[in-house]
């Protein structure tokens, strides 16, 4: 275990050295990595003050917000015992997003080692889980670089294949639960995956003396499953009564076409000039050339052969079903299964699609090394040395803060009220700077009136409506019915005509001002909104 966990952290450094030197103040530019901040500084809060978990500070007065994306506990629990120890909170999110990658490689090493007999297999197969330009692509999302479950899952449906105990019928449904309380995306796909791979691991891979236990020990791990989806699924249900279902032109935009897997993201080193160019966001799902060529040996010759072609089984459905609407199976799926109605990137399906390509490469490997076994070790620091300048990444970084701006310092010693923030983007242009104001009302935890999440509310939309031209008469009856106290006009956000125009007009229907202070960017101005027109 030692082993492996200093093999992915030396291929993380590897791949990506900047954003590891860079880990304790900066992250690639993105709004989804202030919203990782804030729903795991949240979390912190409400396990420090017993608050509503569920009831986030954000599009006020909703309830629910919390569970209008992905609440991920497990990570924030992780990020909590970081926070409440003064960790920085950028520092804190790196640790948690790294730490999710190395742990998903750890976690496929061992289930590789396990499969194989192949130590040196299984650092192959981590390499490819955790580092693989999908996994990349995905960098500023926290919940899909925590894949760790995936691996352990698999590993304890083959322990109870070939031991027939129960303990490991167990661990099958404590992992399964876990992925969903990790990333719901996953937690998902891998009930998916395991209703076609259970079948066919008691099929060709459990003796006939130990089938009677082995369906006693999954109907154990299906239990456990179902009911943590069940508890966990009622919140989003509330949600989902707020929100809607995912619009299927969304499902349609976010489906994978069998061109993706031949796409790679523009901060891949190597193939920046080529395979970048094709695919779009969330779909490109490039394995890696020394990968797929393992995984191709795998699949065909790997021994024993039972389990590889299991895993080629499965590679089959994985990417069946991340074609989406451009496929057959996944429009079943979300006709009849209800967790799909609510996920809307079917091509994230690719995450179970690399599992499998790491799992074959890893026998792939197994087979070249028995074939030369005086060269294994000549032969493996190739792979690996290939490996890692496939997924070398020159990734944009940008710095966020630590510490509050002074804007928000004041803030936090005001009476508790309630907070909204200009400019607001229009419904057509989100999210604007949703996500940032989101992120720094960690700093005084006053509700917001803005927000940022997987999913917006219809009422937070039709308040945009009403405040897209702020500060008319409309606008402000909007603010006082909704029991608005505090107003900051960001005046570095607007151009200095509209700033003017903006600030005059306040200052004409007397707000009163609690100062102009700065909000990290530029001056921004705190008024206290008046209950009643001057």
């Amino acid at each position: 275990m030692a082993l492996y966990t200093i093999a992915m952290v030396l291929g993380v450094c590897a791949v990506m050295p900047a954003y590891v030197l860079r880990a304790a103040d900066a992250a690639v530019p993105h709004q989804d990595i202030y919203f990782n901040m804030w729903r795991m500084s949240w979390v912190a809060h409400a396990i420090r003050t017993h608050g509503a978990f569920w009831d986030a500070n954000i599009f006020t007065p909703e309830r629910w917000t919390l569970a209008m994306s992905d609440a991920i506990p497990v990570e924030s629990l992780f990020a909590a015992i970081l926070l409440f120890a003064r960790v920085p909170p950028v520092l804190a999110h790196n640790a948690v997003l790294l730490g999710g990658m190395v742990a998903s490689g750890v976690a496929m090493a061992v289930l590789a080692r396990y499969l194989t007999g192949n130590a040196i297999a299984g650092v192959i197969a981590g390499l490819i889980f955790s580092l693989a330009p999908y996994r990349l692509e995905h960098v500023m999302h926290l919940e899909l670089q925590w894949a760790m479950w995936i691996p352990l899952t698999f590993l304890a449906v083959h322990r109870l294949a070939d031991t027939g105990r129960w303990p490991f019928g167990l661990a099958i449904g404590v992992s399964v639960a876990l992925q969903l309380l990790s990333c719901v995306y996953y937690g998902v796909f891998l009930a998916t995956m395991l209703a076609v791979a259970c079948p066919l691991v008691l099929l060709i891979d459990v003796s006939p003396v130990r089938r009677r236990q082995v369906l006693i020990a999954l109907g154990l791990a299906g239990s456990i499953a179902a009911l943590t989806a069940a508890a966990y699924s009622l919140p989003y249900r509330r949600a989902e009564q707020v929100v809607g279902l995912r619009p299927s032109v969304e499902v349609a935009r976010y489906s994978a076409q069998p061109g993706d897997y031949l796409a790679a993201p523009e901060w891949n080193w190597l193939y920046k000039d080529s395979l970048a160019r094709r695919g779009t966001p969330e779909r490109r799902l490039f394995v890696g050339g020394a990968a797929m060529l393992l995984a191709v040996i795998g699949a065909v010759a790997g021994a024993p052969r039972r389990r590889p072609l299991i895993y080629a089984c499965l590679a089959v459905v994985a990417i069946a079903m991340s074609l989406g609407v451009n496929g057959y199976v996944y429009g079943v799926a979300r006709e009849w299964l209800l967790p799909y109605r609510g996920l809307r990137a079917p091509a994230r399906f690719a995450i179970m699609t690399l599992f499998c390509a790491s799992v074959l490469a890893a026998y792939g490997y197994a087979r070249v090394a028995a074939a030369w076994p005086k060269a294994r070790y000549v032969v493996a620091g190739l792979i690996t040395g290939v490996l890692l300048l496939e997924y070398h990444a020159i990734l944009p970084l940008v710095a966020y803060a630590n510490e509050p701006p002074a804007i928000y310092r004041i803030l936090a010693r005001l009476p508790q009220g309630r907070v909204v923030e200009f400019p607001m983007p229009l419904p057509q242009t989100l999210p604007g700077n949703e996500a940032e104001y989101q992120y720094m009302s960690t700093f005084h935890w006053k509700p917001l009136v803005n927000g940022y999440s997987g999913t917006y509310p219809p009422s937070y939309l039709r308040r945009l409506d009403e405040l897209h031209a702020f500060p008319d008469e409309r606008a402000v009856r909007q603010l006082r019915r909704d029991d608005v106290t505090y107003a900051i006009v960001h005046v570095s956000a607007y151009d200095a005509g509209e700033a003017a125009r903006i600030l005059a007009a306040l200052d004409g229907q007397a707000w009163p001002r609690v100062g102009a202070f700065s909000d990290g960017a530029g001056d921004a101005v705190l008024y206290l909104v008046p209950r009643q027109a001057k």
